[in-house]
């Protein structure tokens, strides 16, 4: 993982700079094909907080704020979900979306998790690249929408 990104906690919740992130619709659609347009901070604040162990992360590179990242529990016991994954348009390309995913499992192992999942749609070609370059494989598929998963070691 590149020394200059990292994960910090967005506690206490606040989706006012994700709301700003996520301006753009398409982007906003992306990262959350069933999110109300325009951003919708209530939306966002119910889903990001409907279980007490989800973390919301922004992520942060050479000490700026870039993208936003949560780590969501699952049904499945060990098994952690990465959602909301965003980088800004200004950092995309330049390998810190594979530093995202490391840091992102890590954080599932610091909570025991034994696996990760995350859904993707199949119109984003380049997210499913990344994920896939990550070692997350296909599991299930429903129309566009496709979730990956990945076990990780434990500590």
């Amino acid at each position: 993982m590149t020394a200059a990104l990292r994960l910090v906690a967005n506690q206490p919740l606040d989706v006012g700079p994700l709301g700003e992130m996520l301006a753009d619709a398409e982007d906003l659609k992306l990262v959350w094909p069933d999110a109300i347009v325009p951003f919708d901070a209530e939306q966002w604040r119910t889903r990001l907080s409907d279980h007490p162990e989800h973390v919301s992360f922004w992520v942060e590179a050479t000490g700026e704020r870039v993208g936003h990242v949560a780590l969501l529990a699952t049904e499945e016991m060990g098994v952690w979900a990465a959602s909301y994954i965003y980088l800004a348009p200004s950092v995309r390309g330049r390998g810190l979306a594979a530093d995202l995913m490391t840091a992102i499992e890590g954080e599932a192992r610091n909570r025991g998790g034994s696996a990760m999942r995350l859904r993707v749609r199949s119109y984003n070609p380049r997210a499913i690249a990344v994920y896939t370059r990550a070692g997350y494989a296909p599991a299930a598929r429903d129309g566009t929408l496709i979730i990956m998963r990945k076990p990780i070691a434990s500590n």
